[in-house]
């Protein structure tokens, strides 16, 4: 008798199956995977309220005075008013100054810019012993300075005082600003205007070529 052999068919698709310890890939086509929405990555870092940075032209002017007068006089006792026979001259400028400058980002400062304030020169008659004498001497430089975007004024002085002894051939002058008051700050508009005058100027020697006296001007934007 013919014995027949009954096996099992062998599925037409595979299904995952375990064979031999080995796991074997379906040959069954799964459907397309939804599409998900992409996620948002919030950063955990704070964020900052300060605007953003910008970078923007500043145009001022000015003009300066001195005080009381254009020439500052020692003592000298060996004149018949005991005035010095000569001073220290003071020659502002007398169209003023105009200045351009760049402030970037917001309450920040710019870099100092330097603007002319006046030509200095000394000028003296004295012989070597009888000399022109300066001790404390006071005088003021004012400052009207303007805004041109504001259209705003204000006004500033500065306090100082000339000191040392001075002849026809030679000058032991310094001129001084008062520590305490030559930086001085003045809001015009949306900016801020910081003026500084140097602490110390050594005159040139009695009746030679003038000397320059410069400050410096920064701005910065403020809210």
């Amino acid at each position: 008798m013919q014995q027949h052999s009954t096996r099992t068919p062998y599925p037409a698709r595979l299904s995952l199956e375990i064979l031999e310890g080995r796991a074997l890939p379906s040959t069954t086509v799964m459907p397309n995977a939804p599409v998900l929405p992409t996620a948002t990555v919030q950063s955990t870092a704070p964020t900052s309220t300060t605007p953003v940075a910008t970078t923007q032209t500043v145009q001022f002017s000015g003009n300066w005075a001195v005080g009381p007068y254009a020439v500052i006089q020692g003592t000298n006792p060996a004149t018949g008013n005991g005035k010095s026979t000569g001073g220290v001259a003071v020659a502002t400028l007398r169209t003023g100054f105009s200045g351009t400058t760049i402030v970037s980002g917001v309450s920040v400062s710019s870099a100092g810019r330097p603007v002319r304030v006046a030509m200095i020169s000394a000028f003296s008659s004295a012989p070597a012993n009888k000399q022109d004498v300066f001790s404390n001497t006071p005088f003021t430089l004012k400052l009207r300075l303007t805004d041109t975007a504001s259209k705003q004024s204000g006004e500033i002085i500065f306090r100082g005082t000339v000191n040392g002894t001075m002849t026809f051939f030679k000058s032991s002058l310094t001129l001084s600003f008062n520590n305490a008051s030559r930086t001085q700050q003045i809001r015009l508009g949306n900016n801020l205007y910081t003026v500084t005058m140097p602490s110390t100027i050594q005159m040139p020697t009695a009746n030679s070529r003038p000397i320059a006296l410069d400050a410096t001007v920064q701005v910065a934007r403020i809210r």
